[in-house]
């Protein structure tokens, strides 16, 4: 039976990662740590923080448990504000199933803040991201239905697969744009934010067989709250909101940091839901500049039965240079 889900997950991947299906297939990757990311998040937040400048490393490993290649996710990123402008680039990659289907992304990342306000308690930005998309397979290593040899009632894989790949590699133009509202008003214990974006505005086509197959737009929407209790403890609750064509996803949850005075160390405790998908667990350090927070998805669909709750491993890795003491933003 493990064998047969393996099978149902490569698949769905050769679906879902359009190998040249002239519909709408494609499903963008995803991070658990969403609000670690803002540059992948939200073009309209590339450089929105109190700082000098700021890189970003970050690593998702997903399906380990019934996959012999699981999939994997990276992102690295670089942002820093110029007085009404955020100035970043952006890099993301991620690996699939046997076939080493790969799909690499590279982008600048630019906003702007649209808001004047003297106060500085209510800020608008908006953003874009302009870069491409490169995608490829290594085809040597998948198997089709046409090399399954009913003798033997095994892959034979020098039988031809009968399909016609007019390419295993291929280039493609991207475009993101986003909007985000926050506010900044010291007084306040409680300050809200929220952001919209879009992913593939241009739907550009892609496709190993030449065919018309395009990637659909991704709508996002985000937002939360910054809660200050004391003058140690921070909360934010935040929800993450995503559809591309009929793939939908929910996420809701919140975040606690802790000041530990002694060790001028923020400690980063959190948990979130993903509908109809996962529970993810977060822990992370805050010393001074540097950021280190891991997340675990504990699978709760269907497939939880084989993964025994086993989902997805991520790791994130920030340095900010900080102008003045420094101010986490989770």
């Amino acid at each position: 039976m493990v064998k047969k889900i393996k099978y149902l997950v490569l698949l769905y991947g050769v679906i879902f990662m359009g190998l040249g299906l002239p519909v709408f297939a494609q499903q963008d990757d995803h991070l658990s740590q969403f609000n670690a990311s803002p540059i992948t998040l939200n073009p309209a937040m590339t450089g929105v923080y109190q700082g000098d400048y700021r890189g970003q490393l970050s690593y998702r490993t997903q399906w380990s448990s019934i996959l012999k290649n699981p999939f994997k996710d990276e992102v690295a990123a670089f942002d820093m504000p110029k007085k009404k402008f955020g100035l970043g680039f952006l890099f993301q990659g991620d690996k699939a199933g046997s076939g080493n289907f790969n799909s690499n992304g590279l982008a600048l990342s630019v906003s702007y803040e649209v808001t004047n306000d003297a106060a500085e308690i209510h800020h608008l930005t908006t953003g874009v991201q302009v870069g491409f998309i490169n995608k490829s397979v290594d085809v040597s290593k998948l198997t089709f239905d046409n090399q399954y040899s009913y003798t033997s009632g095994t892959f034979d894989p020098t039988y031809s697969s009968q399909e016609n790949f007019q390419s295993t590699s291929y280039m493609i133009p991207d475009v993101n744009f986003g909007l985000y509202y926050y506010t900044t008003n010291q007084e306040k214990k409680i300050n809200p934010y929220i952001g919209v974006s879009a992913y593939h505005l241009t739907i550009p086509k892609e496709s190993f067989f030449d065919q018309n197959n395009r990637i659909p737009i991704r709508y996002l929407a985000h937002g939360g709250l910054k809660i200050k209790m004391n003058s140690l403890l921070n909360l934010e609750p935040s929800f993450l909101f995503m559809q591309q064509t009929n793939v939908r996803e929910i996420n809701v949850g919140s975040l606690a940091d802790y000041f530990l005075v002694e060790q001028n160390t923020h400690v980063i405790l959190g948990a979130y839901y993903r509908w109809q998908d996962a529970f993810i667990l977060h822990l992370g350090l805050i010393y001074k500049e540097y950021t280190m927070r891991v997340s675990y998805d504990f699978n709760s669909s269907a497939l939880s039965t084989y993964t025994h709750s086993r989902g997805a491993f991520e790791i994130t890795l920030i340095y900010m240079k900080s102008r003045a003491k420094y101010v986490p933003s989770f």
